[in-house]
Order: structure tokens, then C-alpha cells, then sequence
């Protein structure tokens, strides 16, 4: 959650301070317009992190964890000024939760790992920003992990501490979203984005761990930047 609020902080720090840029230049006048963006064919990278939250999952605890991060790298390569294709690996958080019954605690924690092909097209382009939709398919690692106290023995009610983890087998993941992408130089772009994603997994129990988080879907803000190397 720490990582999360740090997140969410930077994401309004930053887009406020991207806005008042556009505005007004050092002695209050009107900023110039930013150098045009680098005219494609070209490739380059795009480091980026996110606020997710989880509107849905199998996961059943007395009190949840709906808040989480993301964060990842992709490589995008634009062949025209309308499309880009991209792949991308991204790390996601996705929430957790807490149950107690007697003296049996248990508090766990969901995460993915997720690598993804991905495709934008541009309906607006301007000089200074472009708006952009995107879809992408990819391929989910899900991860359950938790700690807490069992009881393993009736003589002992006072239970046992564990601590435990399981990965599930692989599957496939679906994602819709959309941006703006706001040139800051020549090669330079800072990028923001809203997306919805799903991604297909299983309610069993790994590894003698915690039943896993299902098919969970999650909506998430996020900023990036990227670099663009001509071709």
C-alpha cells in the first residue's frame, strides 16, 4: 500500500506540473510549442507505472485489498504516425486480504507476472500531444503468497505461524486502453494512460498455500515515458 500511495502521489504531481508547463513559460507567458516529435518509422523504449484497482475476483476475505501497482518496460516500434505495435513485460499487484477465525490468522497477497503484444492507433495526432486506443493479449503468471497461523494440532490451540507461496500454471490475460501521449522533445514523450484488463486464472490452492484469485479484473491510471530512436 506505501508503494501504491507513492505512486498515486507521483501521478498527480506529475500530470499538474505537465499542465502548468503547457500554460505558461518562466515569466508567465504562454510556453512555446515543444519541438515536433520524431517523424516514424521508429523504435524505442517506454518505462511506465500504474494505479490499479481490483473491481473483481474470487478472492473471499473478511477485509480485502483492492488497491494495487503496477509497474513495467515495453519496446514499441511505430512503423507510421497512426499505429504502433509494442511487446511489454509488466510486474501487477493485485490486492489481497485478511480472515481471522479463533486464533487462525491468515493474510495474503496476489501478484502477476505478465508479458504482453500490444498494438495503438492514434485517432488524434497533434503537434504537441496525440490521443491513442489500444488492445493487447498476453500471456499471466499469478502468484499467491501468505502469512499467518494455523492450527494444526486440536492438543495446540494456540496454532502454528506459516509462511507459504504458490505460481499457477500459465494463462492468458486481455487488455483495452487509452492515452495521451505529450511530446517533451524530439525523441522524449511522457505518457499517460487508462486501461481495463482481465486476466484468466484459477481459484485452486497451490503449493498448500491460499486458493487463488480466479479470472480478477482491474481498472488502473498510469504514467510513463518513452524514447524513440529513429530507423
Amino acid at each position: 500500500m506505501r508503494a501504491t500511495a507513492w505512486l498515486a502521489t507521483v501521478l498527480v504531481g506529475v500530470c499538474a506540473s505537465q499542465a502548468r508547463a503547457q500554460d505558461f513559460g518562466p515569466a508567465g507567458q504562454t510556453a512555446s510549442t515543444p519541438d515536433p516529435s520524431l517523424a516514424p518509422p521508429y523504435i524505442g523504449p517506454e518505462l511506465s507505472g500504474s494505479v490499479l484497482a481490483v473491481v473483481s475476483s474470487s478472492a473471499d476475505y473478511d477485509e480485502k485489498q483492492y488497491l494495487d501497482s503496477a509497474y513495467g518496460l515495453g519496446l514499441w516500434y511505430a512503423p507510421v504516425a497512426r499505429f504502433a505495435v509494442g511487446a511489454r513485460y509488466e510486474y501487477m499487484g493485485l490486492g489481497g486480504g485478511e480472515s481471522s477465525t479463533g486464533t487462525d490468522y491468515v493474510d495474503a497477497n496476489y501478484s502477476a507476472h505478465t508479458g504482453w503484444l500490444t498494438g495503438r492507433a492514434y485517432p488524434f495526432l497533434g503537434d504537441a500531444y496525440s490521443i491513442f486506443v489500444g488492445a493487447g493479449v498476453g500471456m499471466v503468471l499469478m502468484r499467491q503468497s501468505a502469512v499467518g497461523i494455523r492450527t494444526t494440532d486440536i492438543t495446540d490451540p494456540a496454532g502454528d505461524p506459516f509462511k507459504c507461496g504458490g505460481t499457477s500454471s500459465p494463462n492468458v490475460g486481455f487488455r483495452a486502453s487509452t492515452g495521451l501521449d505529450l511530446a517533451i522533445g524530439e525523441r522524449l514523450a511522457f505518457v499517460t494512460s487508462a486501461d481495463a484488463t482481465m486476466l484468466r486464472g484459477s481459484s485452486d490452492i497451490e503449493n498448500d498455500c491460499v486458493p487463488g484469485v480466479g479470472s480478477p479484473i482491474s481498472v488502473g491510471v498510469g504514467i510513463g515515458f518513452a524514447y524513440h530512436f529513429a530507423l
